[in-house]
């Protein structure tokens, strides 16, 4: 067994008790099997968030190669009581909900189905056990497209491969090759698969893991085709900086890559292929012993999700994994991504590599020989309104030169949406009467908001040299307005980004020497920043 595997299951051994922790075990209550723990226990939500139900596959993964499943009718019992436990409330009116009742959410249809489909295709659990919940979620998988979050939707396509196996009445073949088609169409040309108008290799793994999945119970090879792209694509944008995720420079800002649809290409036929996995589980996990891995700031929520499952399955594969066929050709050459907006330098005749989000307002990380350092650009205060220019989105437009990119837009005026009862009294009426006809709305509020009209003007210059790194921002904006460098966030709302990450304390290291230099007028807001080695 290899050091990466070894460090896989010793880790995978301290995640499962923060997922069992989660789930309702007590054989004599009627929440038995549900893993909203502030649902069964602490009582503080008033509705079991359905996918969470993932958690009871999560287990089944971790133990189904072990002597302990088959003598422990224990764990048997409580993985069948969350299949169980999610046909129940698969049935009820307004079924799959995530964030508040009655929602009809997709993610909850889509990643909890395939969950329970998948217990059942392994003969953990009896189909007739389940049936009416899995004829609800069918019915709706074959009438819902989610073309805005591609994860989700080859999660609920691959929910669908399953299904045809167990029960191919609830699946028409012909909606099927339709939905599939459309789905992959969702898939970029540089590889990546649309998350909100942009690539997320957090999301993007996740799909990885899906495609997988597809492929497994379809057999149909342009699942692997399709997946064989997105990996090469994780593979450079996460060449820059090794052992680490690319966080907030992402559409979406995830902290994570799941690592299972990557291992699953180690016995692949293409040799480059092979070594590129290789190489990224290398690069991605071979520090996850070390407590500034982003596993460990992974919340228990998504652990229950498809992170812990996908971590578990991961441990099996990689027990005879290829150490000596690590990828030594590294890339060197600068690359720009015009779909995605991405610029890599990566050329040796610099002394540092750098990953640039252009279509982030020019947020940026670089990596001065292990010494790293992040721009994520400006916040804009005046009064009570909020100004950012790393917001996501289509209107930056991007001028490419030989040692120099511009990059024009707007800033995005941001207010927080603060919870409180009323707003979730009305949001509860409006999802009672319309269903999951009021989430594009909420979409709108608190994902996509944009409005050209009120935006200040942002232009952002970025000029690479050999020795340093030089950065010029002009604002149009008058002195009423407070300037701050804006700390490692978005305002861009994502359930599962704002994982802890050392550089919410500090963004630039102590061995970075950085220059600043800052001209107001009475109109205009100009700064250089100069990034160099010491």
């Amino acid at each position: 067994m290899n050091d990466l595997s070894r460090n896989l299951i010793n880790i995978n051994s301290i995640l499962l008790p923060r997922i069992l922790t989660q789930v309702c075990r007590d054989k004599f209550s009627p929440l038995y099997g549900s893993f909203d723990r502030n649902w069964w226990h602490y009582k503080i939500r008033d509705f079991s968030s359905l996918i969470l139900q993932q958690g009871g596959y999560a287990i089944y993964c971790y133990y189904k190669d072990s002597k302990e499943y088959s003598s422990n009718n224990s764990i048997i019992n409580l993985i069948k009581a969350s299949a169980i436990f999610w046909n129940k409330q698969a049935e009820n009116y307004g079924a799959f909900e995530e964030y508040y009742p009655w929602e009809k959410g997709y993610p909850p249809l889509a990643f909890s189905t395939l969950a329970i489909a998948k217990l059942v295709q392994e003969r953990v659990v009896n189909f007739d056990e389940v049936s009416r919940g899995m004829k609800v979620a069918a019915k709706q998988l074959l009438n819902r497209f989610e073309s805005e979050a591609s994860n989700q939707q080859i999660a609920g396509l691959a929910a669908l491969g399953v299904l045809k196996k167990i029960a191919p009445e609830l699946v028409n073949q012909t909606i099927f090759d339709k939905l599939s088609d459309r789905s992959l169409k969702l898939q970029n040309k540089e590889g990546w698969f649309y998350e909100y108008g942009g690539p997320d290799l957090g999301y993007l793994s996740v799909t990885l893991d899906c495609l997988w999945d597809l492929y497994d119970f379809t057999g149909d090879q342009s699942y692997i085709t399709s997946a064989s792209r997105s990996l090469d694509f994780i593979y450079k944008i996460t060449s820059s900086d090794k052992n680490n995720s690319i966080g907030i420079l992402n559409s979406r800002n995830t902290d994570y890559i799941t690592p299972y649809g990557i291992a699953r290409f180690l016995k692949h036929d293409n040799k480059k292929i092979k070594n590129k996995a290789s190489t990224l589980l290398h690069n991605l996990f071979s520090n996850i012993s070390k407590n500034n891995h982003f596993l460990y700031a992974i919340d228990d929520r998504y652990l229950c999700h498809y992170i812990g499952h996908s971590f578990f399955r991961t441990s099996v594969l990689l027990k005879n994994y290829p150490v000596e066929s690590f990828n030594k050709n590294k890339i060197k050459r600068d690359i720009f991504f015009d779909e995605s907006g991405f610029l890599l330098l990566m050329s040796e005749k610099r002394s540092y590599t750098a990953l640039v989000s252009c279509k982030k307002g020019g947020s940026l990380t670089l990596n001065f020989s292990g010494k790293k350092c992040s721009d994520f650009g400006w916040v804009l205060k005046h009064k009570n309104k909020t100004f950012v220019s790393n917001w996501w989105g289509d209107f930056w437009e991007i001028e490419k030169h030989n040692n120099f990119i511009k990059i024009k837009g707007f800033l995005t005026n941001h207010k927080e949406n603060i919870s409180n009862p009323f707003k979730h009294f009305c949001l509860r009426i409006l999802s009672f009467l319309f269903g999951e006809k009021v989430i594009p709305i909420l979409k709108e509020l608190i994902i996509f908001k944009f409005n050209s009209k009120k935006a200040i003007p942002f232009t952002r210059e970025i000029y690479f040299n050999k020795e340093m790194f030089k950065i010029i921002d002009t604002i149009q904006a008058d002195k009423s307005f407070n300037l701050y460098k804006s700390n490692r966030s978005s305002k861009r709302h994502v359930a599962s980004a704002n994982s802890f990450n050392s550089e919410d304390f500090k963004i630039i290291n102590a061995k970075v020497k950085v220059k600043e230099l800052l001209d107001r007028t009475n109109k205009r807001i100009k700064v250089i920043s100069i990034y160099r080695n010491f």
